[in-house]
């Protein structure tokens, strides 16, 4: 073995250095353009949401009257349509909700996830006649408590094969908006 002192001792070390950044270098450029990030739970993939408007969360009543809430994820920052939504609605307390749930539900337990098409906003859905597709796929919380932001990812498909994946952030919003909505867009008529 060379003396720690000999050129041809250094010029190992400084390949096995040089190799070990290239190797980094090389696992992270995909990763880059493949629009993944590290999150807590590990990698998340999916193009991240580019300006427009944002992901939000209210809370819900389950259809046993239980506690539950929906999300309202801007689609076409995921890959959808223009003045396209994704609604989650997940049937139990967003504190216990910190895993993954795959839809479509067939238990009738979890909940349910829709695309809206034609949809400016949410505040503007017309419950009884808007446009809308089942989502085939999954969820998963990362963060889902009533106190904080609820974060996340999620990879569909839709009916007409539209493949909406990324990560999200949904605020919590003030319900007082629902009140002075019009009659057709009442949570009864879901």
């Amino acid at each position: 073995m060379p003396r720690p002192t000999s050129t041809r001792y250094l010029s190992i070390r400084v390949s096995s250095a040089v190799a070990g950044v290239s190797v980094r270098l090389l696992t992270a450029i995909p990763l880059l353009f493949s629009g993944c990030s590290s999150s807590d739970e590990g990698l998340v993939c999916g193009p991240a949401p580019v300006g427009g408007q944002p992901s939000t969360a209210e809370h819900d009543i389950a259809p046993w009257d239980g506690p539950a809430f929906g999300l309202w994820i801007p689609a076409e920052q995921y890959g959808g349509k223009a003045d396209s939504w994704i609604y989650l609605r997940i049937w139990d307390e967003p504190e216990k909700s910190e895993k993954k749930f795959v839809f479509p539900d067939e238990s009738m337990k979890v909940g349910a996830a829709k695309y809206f098409l034609d949809l400016k906003s949410p505040r503007s859905l017309d419950w009884s006649s808007q446009p809308r597709q089942e989502l085939k796929g999954w969820v998963r919380f990362i963060r889902s408590n009533s106190l904080q932001a609820v974060v996340g990812d999620f990879e569909f498909v839709s009916e007409e094969a539209i493949f909406l994946r990324g990560r999200f952030e949904a605020k919590w919003i003030n319900k007082s908006w629902m009140e002075k909505a019009e009659p057709s867009d009442a949570a009864d008529s879901r």
